[in-house]
């Protein structure tokens, strides 16, 4: 509405509309496939031109039928796990977890993720490791809630995140791509 009344007032700025040539067929398709994706919480592929506006039209028709979406938390021993975003086409997900005093998660490594740790609260000890090096050449960070800071694993490398306070850990944690079961990437190793 705004960019119609501006162009009312300054016709001489006026800009042809531009369209996206697309069949029925392909529309169908790609509105199917991005109301597949959403049902399960997952944002789809949005890398074409026409994608971020579908998506935007579905999500608001989709509003009223369901204007929050139910993540599950994955409770046990260590503390609890959730995936919070999931977004296809390179945006990767999102989650987040707590872990118990003196627990440690990890314990493994990838070969071709990215992925970043965030300690939000709490204080925590990150061991990483190259896979072919002994143990004598562990990097051992201690991050802290109230300094945030970021800390990226790299591929080949075997990690873990131990809570070293009294309190509750909370850890964000995002990853390059959505995680698939079936090609998980990640290889058990003690650091």
């Amino acid at each position: 509405a705004h960019a119609l009344l501006h162009a009312c007032l300054h016709p001489e700025e006026a800009r042809e509309p531009h369209g996206i040539e697309i069949s029925v067929a392909d529309l169908w398709r790609r509105l199917s496939g991005m109301h597949a994706d959403y049902a399960h919480g997952i944002i789809p592929d949005l890398s074409g031109p026409l994608d971020v506006p579908l998506f935007n039209t579905l999500r608001a028709r989709m509003f009223r039928d369901r204007p929050a979406i139910d993540l599950t938390a994955h409770r046990d021993q260590r503390g609890i796990f959730v995936e919070t975003a999931k977004v296809r086409g390179g945006g990767g997900q999102t989650s987040y977890s707590t872990t118990e005093s003196g627990i440690t998660r990890g314990e493994h490594y990838h070969l071709r993720k990215i992925e970043r740790f965030v300690v939000i609260s709490g204080t925590a000890e990150i061991l990483i490791r190259h896979v072919l090096d002994g143990p004598e050449t562990t990097v051992k960070l201690e991050v802290h809630g109230d300094k945030p800071m970021a800390v990226d694993m790299p591929t080949g490398w075997a990690h873990n995140i131990t809570n070293i306070g009294d309190q509750p850990l909370l850890t964000q944690f995002w990853i390059n791509e959505v995680y698939d079961p079936d090609d998980p990437d990640t290889f058990a190793e003690r650091v």
